[in-house]
């Protein structure tokens, strides 16, 4: 009970730093909530909301619906962030939650976005499905192909003689690959997780250097990346990816321990991925590590630890995702329509997780259209085809390795704070993959 009153105080806090509420747009500039200003909406003191929103503290609201009509109303935009505060008052009070249901995550937000590949493991989303309309295009072409011509550079200089820094040219390598394209196809969430990378790694290899460990960078390579990394900055804010981000930087407020725990159980999350191909693209599982491990460290820990928690939190929900998939010729129609047609498993699955040749296949077209006209009579699913057989077998070993790491998985849940949904999301798939009677 005292583990979700300060969940709860935490969800309070957070929704209040960003200025939460109910008729906003999720990307749009809010400004924060203060404890006097929500306080005389709600009808209690300045004192009392600041009490909610500690989670030093466990004095938990006696009613929670005045703050939940506040900041969600009933916008389906904020539907899973509304379900969430209410199952995590619910067990801050010690009253039970129907555990029939999951609660479904939000949409993925800030970091490189993952999908259920077409054998159930997680992949990047295709670049040209997330490249946004707000992005600086002009100025985007403009610093294009400096960044190019720089990280190529940077390469050659770091590949003269034995290399003696190595972790450093690998971080530039890792960079280059992912510039070194069309702009088109440049995933900026991506780049901006390299571009931490790279930086870290730089000052790194500068402490070493002036401990003796490593000898100095050549004056050319010392030039390059410095200028790499000034230019790199300019060209993530003239991406709406690099502005969302910076914004949630601003906002983050994490305690020096809080922030340990966090990288160690994103980390530790992390590397559970690694090797593991049928699971996790390698090139996906070497991004979510990396993003865990830099969490809340380099020249800009606010920066880094955001991105991480966002690139993180949007694995664990494309692995849930496709964890849950495999339950659906289990659950027959229950899996369709649980949580409502409108955010249903399936509905989120094709909207949320899904590639594009999932999302197109008959049997998952047949799925969202059933639980989109609420059909509540039980109707056999379709016969998978061939491509499907396999994809369901893929999400099979998914779940079976996501119940394997549970442990690691509720570690996360604890040490993030703003992820309940996914320990009832467990319980879940525990609870119906263990009825073989459903099969």
């Amino acid at each position: 009970m005292k583990d979700a009153q300060y969940r709860l105080a935490r969800l309070i806090d957070s929704a209040m730093s960003i200025g939460q509420f109910k008729d906003s747009d999720p990307l749009g500039y809010r400004l924060p909530w203060t404890n006097q200003g929500l306080a005389n909406r709600v009808g209690v003191s300045a004192r009392t909301v600041a009490n909610w929103r500690r989670d030093t503290v466990s004095i938990t609201p006696e009613n929670v619906v005045p703050l939940l009509e506040i900041f969600y109303g009933d916008n389906t935009r904020f539907a899973s962030d509304r379900q969430q505060m209410l199952d995590t008052w619910h067990l801050a009070v010690g009253k039970s939650i129907n555990s029939q249901e999951p609660i479904l995550p939000a949409a993925q937000q800030h970091g490189p976005h993952f999908q259920t590949g077409n054998t159930g493991n997680v992949e990047f989303v295709p670049p040209s499905l997330l490249n946004s309309n707000d992005d600086n295009v002009p100025r985007l072409r403009q610093l294009h192909p400096v960044l190019q011509d720089l990280a190529r550079d940077l390469v050659a200089l770091l590949s003269i003689g034995n290399t003696p820094h190595a972790h450093l040219r690998a971080r530039a390598k890792a960079y280059r690959e992912l510039i070194d394209t069309a702009l088109d196809n440049i995933d900026s969430a991506r780049l901006f997780v390299e571009g931490i990378r790279l930086a870290n790694a730089h000052q790194t290899t500068n402490t070493e250097i002036s401990t003796g460990d490593l000898p100095s960078l050549n004056g050319d390579a010392a030039e390059t990346i410095a200028s790499l990394l000034q230019i790199h900055g300019p060209f993530m804010l003239a991406t709406q990816e690099g502005v969302e981000i910076i914004a949630a930087e601003e906002r983050h407020r994490r305690r020096p321990n809080q922030e340990r725990e966090y990288r160690a159980a994103a980390t530790d999350f992390a590397a559970s991925l690694q090797d593991r191909p049928d699971i996790a693209q390698p090139d996906a599982a070497d991004t979510i590590l990396g993003a865990a491990e830099q969490a809340g460290l380099g020249p800009y820990p606010e920066r880094s630890a955001v991105i991480g928690m966002g690139t993180v939190r949007n694995a664990t929900i494309a692995l849930t995702a496709s964890a849950m998939t495999a339950l659906f010729p289990i659950l027959g129609q229950a899996a369709l329509l649980a949580g409502g047609a409108a955010t249903g498993i399936a509905g989120w699955f094709a909207l949320l997780a899904a590639n594009e040749t999932v999302k197109h296949s008959a049997y998952f077209k047949a799925i969202v259209s059933r639980a989109a006209k609420h059909i509540d009579e039980k109707i056999p699913l379709p016969e998978p085809d061939a491509a499907t057989a396999r994809l369901l077998a893929g999400t099979s070993r998914v779940l079976a390795f996501v119940l394997s790491i549970e442990p690691k998985l509720r570690r996360l849940e604890k040490a993030s704070g703003d992820q309940s949904w996914l320990g009832k999301t467990l319980d879940w798939m525990k609870d119906n993959a263990a009825r073989p009677e459903k099969r």
